[in-house]
């Protein structure tokens, strides 16, 4: 196996992991993968050029990047959510539409989850493969940015299934809630690489 064929196929198996971690659905049949490890890929250590250097920064910008937009709007249409709730004026209908709007977010915060997963392995395995040299960098960084969005996303997924669970107890301060939740999430992210 060559090393460049070594690194997509440890970066696939990664990419797998990590969309596992991120599997909630109710009655779906996990597997228990273990975390792949991987070695080194290559046994000389050469500092990165400038390009190199730029390329594997770019992963990590993007990386943040869409995170930020990926938790801004979920934030905006919980939020929105909420709102049309109380325009509502409450309601046994207007709650159960309420839940099942959240039931949604979470389902969809899944699909966006293995989205940003798919599209940061894909860019990571293109900077790899264009820069041979940084493929030893990207695994790890990549196992890192991963670690990060499962993270992002089992603590959206349980604040949504926490929003409905207890739902009339969570209205009364809907807005307050979600900015600090948000807040925090947007302040965690800028932090990644600090």
């Amino acid at each position: 196996m060559t090393i460049e064929t070594s690194f997509v196929t440890t970066m696939n198996a990664l990419r797998t992991y990590h969309k596992n971690q991120c599997d909630h659905t109710p009655g779906a049949r996990r597997q228990a993968l273990v975390k792949p490890s991987y070695a080194t890929l290559s046994t000389i250590q050469t500092a990165l050029t400038p390009e190199e250097a730029a390329a594997v920064e770019g992963v990590k910008v993007t990386s943040q990047e869409v995170a930020t937009v990926s938790t801004t709007g979920i934030q905006e249409q919980i939020a929105s959510d909420t709102e049309q709730y109380k325009e509502s004026g409450g309601g046994e209908v207007a709650s159960d539409e309420f839940r099942k709007r959240m039931e949604q977010k979470r389902k969809a915060q899944k699909d966006s989850s293995n989205k940003m997963i798919d599209d940061m392995y894909d860019k990571a395995i293109e900077v790899g493969e264009k820069y041979p040299a940084t493929q030893d960098v990207i695994l790890s960084l990549s196992d890192k940015i991963m670690e990060f969005f499962t993270k992002l996303y089992n603590e959206v997924y349980f604040w949504i299934s926490n929003i409905v669970e207890k739902f009339v107890e969570w209205v009364k301060n809907a807005i307050e809630n979600i900015k600090t939740v948000f807040n925090r999430l947007a302040n965690w992210i800028g932090g990644w690489f600090k």
